[in-house]
Parts: structure tokens; sequence; C-alpha cells
């Protein structure tokens, strides 16, 4: 019997712990390095940007939901992209997706999700 209370107490410090941990990367600042994306084998495709983009947040209110995610700056954008994606993803799935115009340099996007909503970010440029 005491091993049983143990292994639950174990249990319900280990999901306070968990859950705590998730609080708290919730509220640190999301930094997104994209990696180079190269257009191997798209006769079609054609890179804009040879040594990837920076991407920052802007933070708006928080609430149950998180804090809201309301602007993605991207740095670092090569004079040949013209337009840029920024996607949230929640388990494989991309729950919302942003789209603008950027010029070289740097180009913030309008966003308009909270945090709690999605577990990564995806952000592409396009010539």
């Amino acid at each position: 019997m005491r091993m049983v209370k143990r292994g639950t107490v174990g249990i319900i410090v280990a999901t306070t712990v968990l859950a705590g941990a998730g609080t708290a990367i919730a509220l640190e600042a999301l930094n997104v390095n994209v990696p180079i994306l190269p257009a191997v084998g798209e006769a079609s495709a054609r890179a804009c940007d040879n040594d990837g983009v920076s991407t920052g947040f802007t933070y708006g209110n928080s609430s149950n939901k998180g804090i809201k995610v309301v602007g993605a700056t991207v740095s670092d954008i090569a004079a040949d992209c013209k337009r840029a994606t920024v996607e949230f993803v929640l388990g494989g799935n991309v729950v919302s997706a942003f789209n603008g115009t950027v010029a070289g340099g740097s180009s913030t996007i309008a966003t308009n999700i909270f945090t709690n909503e999605f577990d990564n970010v995806r952000v592409t440029v396009q010539p």
C-alpha cells in the first residue's frame, strides 16, 4: 500500500512540475531560426534567401489562452524575397497562418493567436 501512495504522489508531483514548465515556456520569448530551404528537385522553385532568416515576436494581452502574439518580425531577409508566411503549428497541424509582403532587411507581419494554441512556428519566405 505504501508503494502505491508514493507512486501516486510521485505522479502528482511530476504532473505539477510539467504543468509549471509549460507555463514557464509560454512566458518566455519565442525565438525561431528558420533553416535554409533549398529548392532541390524543384525545377520551378527558386530560393530567394540562401542564408535563412531570424524571427522575433511582439506580444499583446494575456488570458487563459496564454499570451497573444500580435506580430512576427522577420529579419535578415534577402532583397529577392517579396512575401512571407508565418504558420503556427499544433501537433504537426497548421492551426493559423498569416501572410504578408516583405522587403529586404526586416519586415513585420501582423498575427493574432495565443501561445496556448500552438507548439511550434514555421516561417517561410518566397520570391
